[in-house]
């Protein structure tokens, strides 16, 4: 592929179902009742999301639970806390007066999503971003005992302090230190998160807002927080050139950003099997809507979406398990 930024629609078939909460600075949502212990762990936790922030101008809490009226420096915790002086993000928890926190060490990208996660294994707190540790703490704490509220995208009765951006599949495990705190790396979901054993908050995955976990929390809407049908990012690196996959391998559906790099290679789809359709388009340059296909013949043909002209021959390597091969050029918006 040429120099240039391209996008590649890929799938088995089906449509893409995950989705995000829609934050602006203003709005959050709370859970006032039915919260029984669900969020104070004494043995471990595990909480997870991933975020889209739009900016940093603020300080912007997306995960906040607090005792029998708010969050305080006596009983509460801050959850993926981003702060506004240095961009970059924090978990702080607060027990009689005492106050911990714990600060990534590479702040998250503005405007992509980004994939956080604070593990605990009753010892040591470790906190990830898009899979690599940005530090630990042994820092002794008691849990806070008693937290039967929690807010998301703000912090209780507060318009001022809340997170603008997005949240998508966030999860709260209790007394299950999922990842392994004793890991630096750890791999990134490519899937919708699931109620796993001991989950007592997953929500944000679907077109409304509700919690998937067997506990079904209901939420009070402060601002009108509404959802978005969009799928966290990943990072792919199974093809010579890497790219930017946005993947729903259980319906087979992705969406493929990479940038040419003038000689041919291939492009990693994010699916779990070789794609029968794809559709490739430029984002730099007026060009073809090419769809290329192996239903046809067994080979791998191509049209295009915008003229009338009859398939041909791409004359390319069929997709596989994990790549498709893109060309070192382009004629008239054709692989070549």
């Amino acid at each position: 592929a040429s120099v240039e930024d391209y996008v590649a629609w890929c799938w088995e078939g089906g449509t893409p179902d995950t989705y995000s909460a829609i934050f602006n600075g203003s709005k959050r949502l709370e859970i006032t009742s039915g919260i029984s212990g669900n969020f104070t762990p004494t043995s471990g936790f595990t909480f997870e999301c991933w975020i889209k922030p739009y900016n940093t101008t603020l300080s912007q809490p997306f995960f906040v639970g607090g005792g029998a009226n708010s969050w305080s420096t006596s009983n509460g915790y801050v959850f993926g806390y981003i702060n506004g002086s240095t961009g970059t993000a924090q978990w702080q928890w607060n027990n009689s007066g005492a106050t911990h926190t714990l600060v990534l060490s590479t702040a998250p990208t503005v405007g992509v999503w980004n994939h956080l996660v604070v593990g605990y294994d009753g010892t040591t707190t470790r906190i990830w971003l898009n899979g690599a540790s940005q530090g630990t703490s042994t820092n002794g704490y008691t849990v806070p005992t008693t937290v039967d509220q929690v807010a998301l995208g703000g912090r209780f009765s507060d318009f001022t302090n809340a997170f603008s951006g997005e949240i998508s599949n966030l999860r709260f495990v209790k007394g299950t230190d999922v990842y392994g705190v004793g890991n630096s790396s750890i791999t990134v979901p490519t899937t919708n998160l699931t109620a796993i054993t001991n989950t007592e908050l997953l929500t944000f995955q679907d077109s409304t807002i509700q919690d998937n976990s067997t506990n079904g929390f209901t939420f009070t809407n402060y601002g009108n927080v509404i959802t978005n049908q969009a799928f966290p990012y990943i990072n792919n690196t199974d093809g010579s050139i890497s790219s930017t996959v946005n993947a729903n391998t259980t319906k087979g559906f992705s969406v493929v950003t990479f940038t040419g790099t003038g000689a041919t290679g291939t492009v990693g789809h994010g699916l779990s099997q070789a794609p029968e359709i794809y559709i490739r388009k430029s984002r730099s340059n007026a060009e073809d809507w090419f769809v290329y296909t192996t239903l046809i013949d067994g080979s791998l043909d191509f049209l295009t979406l915008n003229t009338t002209n009859a398939k041909t021959n791409s004359g390319a390597s069929l997709p596989n398990a994990t790549t498709f091969e893109v060309g070192a050029g382009e004629a008239n918006g054709e692989l070549l």
